[in-house]
């Protein structure tokens, strides 16, 4: 089915729109940002001059409709989440409408071909997704990376709470000779605690920005440690044998589940490769599950239940240890 001439304007001038907005939203937060440390800048009496909260405001966008949308409910805290998790700088407002951007260009690409009447929602909700599934994406890595360096710069706080030092020294370690992500992180924590937030907190946000089990393991260790007494150094050597022990018997099980996977693989991009072969040895073979209303719902069960089968594949093959 095709559309006119005026829809597909009303769609360009809805994708210019979501772009410009999109600008703006990054724009405006540079120049709050630049802002800001220019009056620290200028020291005390220009900053006292307004009544500033000590308390950070944290907005999700700098267009009203959206901040409020995002305000609203609990939808802004857990895209702004998920962000930091990926360590992604880009707002939250300017990340919705990336992806809105992206769910327009579907829906137009998809009304523009109009051959068949799945390709529009495929579009809409596939291209929409892809912001997604980058930032999914580069948060898994990073907090894999994580999980990696974490039973370094558990040892390495267990020896020097061995050495004397107290937590918050033990903490400053690893934040300066660890690498990124764990660096970052146990920085950014030992930065809260020097500006008089209390070591628990501080462990505690680390928590929320890294939400693995090791970590929680780790914060739980401290917060009772701190609490009823006892012997921190050892109570942390047990954490990183026990840490370590676990990506052993993961690593043996991702090799004896290598075949399951590869298989789910397989079975994924069969249909793909077969519909584009036949693509080009007959070329008239599959239209008919283009242009016969059976062959469409027949292609649109097929499609339903590949994804299916890759969700059950994937839950299969996915073991957690």
């Amino acid at each position: 089915m095709n559309i006119g001439a005026p829809i597909l304007v009303f769609f360009a001038v809805l994708l210019l729109v979501l772009g410009g907005l999109i600008l703006i939203e990054s724009g405006r937060g540079d120049r709050r940002l630049r802002t800001r440390i220019k009056e620290m800048g200028e020291g005390p009496a220009v900053a006292g001059a307004r009544d500033l909260d000590l308390i950070r405001l944290r907005r999700y966008s700098e267009i009203p409709v959206l901040e409020r949308l995002l305000s609203a409910g609990k939808l802004g805290e857990a895209i702004s989440l998920f962000l930091l998790q990926a360590n992604v700088s880009m707002s939250v407002g300017a990340f919705v409408l990336l992806s809105l951007t992206l769910a327009v260009s579907g829906l137009l690409i998809g009304a523009y071909v109009g051959r068949l009447a799945i390709a529009t929602p495929i579009l809409f909700f596939g291209l929409g997704a892809i912001p997604f599934l980058v930032v999914a994406r580069k948060r898994r890595r990073r907090l894999q990376r994580f999980m990696e360096q974490f039973p370094d710069a558990l040892e390495l706080i267990a020896n020097a709470l061995r050495a004397g030092m107290a937590l918050s020294g033990a903490l400053r370690i690893v934040a300066h000779e660890m690498p990124n992500p764990v660096g970052g992180e146990f920085w950014v924590a030992t930065e809260e605690h020097n500006l008089g937030l209390d070591i628990k907190e501080s462990l505690m946000r680390l928590n929320r920005r890294v939400d693995i089990p090791d970590v929680r393991f780790f914060v739980t260790a401290v917060v009772l440690q701190r609490e009823t007494g006892g012997n921190l150094a050892e109570i942390l050597d047990n954490t990183t044998s026990i840490i370590r022990d676990r990506f052993r018997i993961l690593s043996e099980a991702r090799v004896l589940s290598a075949q399951g996977r590869l298989s789910g693989v397989a079975l994924v991009l069969l249909p793909i490769v077969m519909t584009g072969v036949l693509s080009v040895i007959a070329p008239g073979y599959l239209n008919i599950l283009v242009t016969d209303q059976a062959g469409k719902y027949m292609l649109g069960a097929c499609l339903v239940l590949m994804v299916i089968g890759i969700l059950a594949i994937r839950k299969i093959v996915r073991i957690r240890v």
